[in-house]
């Protein structure tokens, strides 16, 4: 074990004994990511599940972009559609688009899609678009923004392609 696994290991346990901060809690979630630590991502998924926001939205960037947990997808699609917090929500749909890029899976096309139609948070709702066209390989056909640049408007005549492309070739 490394030094940082095993201060990772200690903060931990001190989360579960109720002794972490929360500013402390906060890290974590980045630590383990940052160091790559795999083991710990059983604790990740926990964390998503925090009552407070920054600690959610932590795990699922660390779930995502750092460990690139594909494993994590049913918990991100979670995260998506049921997080009261916005940001969390729009980290799992940025989270979702970079873990599945152009792996066409319709099951999770569909979900980015209810969420590009109906989430409150028009970011949230393009953010899942954005995501959508990655999983699809739409964004390649077209002006696409950088993954950290502004994501498009929902275009609805695109989202209904995407999905009626689904339907024609059944439930990946």
């Amino acid at each position: 074990m490394t030094t940082y696994q095993i201060e990772i290991e200690k903060k931990i346990a001190q989360w579960r004994k109720g002794e972490l901060s929360i500013e402390m809690l906060r890290k974590l979630p980045v630590t383990i990511g940052r160091v790559g630590y795999q083991q710990a991502i059983p604790v990740l998924f926990e964390l998503t599940l925090n009552g407070d926001e920054i600690v959610r939205y932590n795990a699922v960037m660390s779930l995502s972009f750092n460990l690139r947990w594909k494993a994590a997808k049913d918990l991100l699609c979670k995260v998506l559609e049921e997080d009261t917090d916005e940001d969390c929500r729009d980290a799992a749909a940025g989270g979702l688009g970079f873990l599945f890029e152009g792996n066409k899976d319709c099951g999770l096309i569909r979900v980015l899609a209810r969420v590009s139609s109906a989430d409150q948070d028009e970011d949230v709702r393009r953010s899942a678009f954005a995501a959508l066209l990655r999983v699809s390989s739409r964004f390649q056909e077209r002006d696409f923004p950088p993954r950290t640049g502004p994501r498009p408007p929902v275009d609805e005549s695109a989202l209904a392609e995407v999905l009626n492309e689904c339907r024609e070739d059944g439930p990946h």
